[in-house]
């Protein structure tokens, strides 16, 4: 296959999603999108007011839980504009950013699993309830956290899906003798 034959396949469109199937994907990663921003302008106005408490208490704000939480929203927004162009490239490049997304939480789970070693802690249940917010055994994780990576997962899913089918639809049937 030429470089042109590849560039043009990639500038396709994608005719193994329905427009319905389609437009429902879109219009969920862009509300997703819009929910997490809400949560995080919610979160940074909370934090920020009960921020003074903490810093009498000499605690220092943790902003990285808040970066990996903006670049998991902007890996969303991603994935709802690729997909808006329905080509096989853009296609790619949505994929690109779920991927993103699971590395996030995957990153996010396992500096759980460092800071609990740090602390000489096995688990989560040991800290007082309150203390700190954690949700399915991820450190200052929310329910809304968890919510996020199970949309996360099922687009990636979908778009397995999807990726599966133009493969084997562009592939070139073997005739039998």
């Amino acid at each position: 296959m030429s470089i042109r034959e590849i560039v043009k396949s990639a500038h396709r469109q994608l005719d193994e999603i329905s427009a319905a199937e389609h437009r429902v994907v879109v219009l969920a990663c862009i509300g997703a999108a819009t929910l997490n921003a809400l949560f995080l302008a919610y979160s940074f106005g909370y934090v920020d007011g009960d921020n003074g408490a903490m810093r009498s208490l000499g605690i220092p704000r943790d902003y990285s839980y808040d970066f990996m939480r903006l670049k998991i929203g902007l890996a969303l927004v991603v994935i709802g504009i690729a997909l808006r162009f329905r080509t096989v490239l853009w296609f790619c490049v949505s994929l690109l950013a779920t991927a993103s997304i699971g590395t996030q939480y995957l990153l996010w789970y396992l500096d759980t699993q460092r800071w609990l070693r740090d602390m000489r802690l096995t688990d989560l249940s040991q800290l007082e309830p309150g203390l700190v917010p954690h949700f399915a055994g991820i450190y200052q994780a929310t329910a809304w956290d968890f919510a996020l990576l199970v949309f996360a997962t099922s687009i990636f899913v979908w778009q397995v899906r999807v990726l599966i089918a133009l493969i084997v639809g562009t592939r070139p049937r073997q005739q039998s003798p």
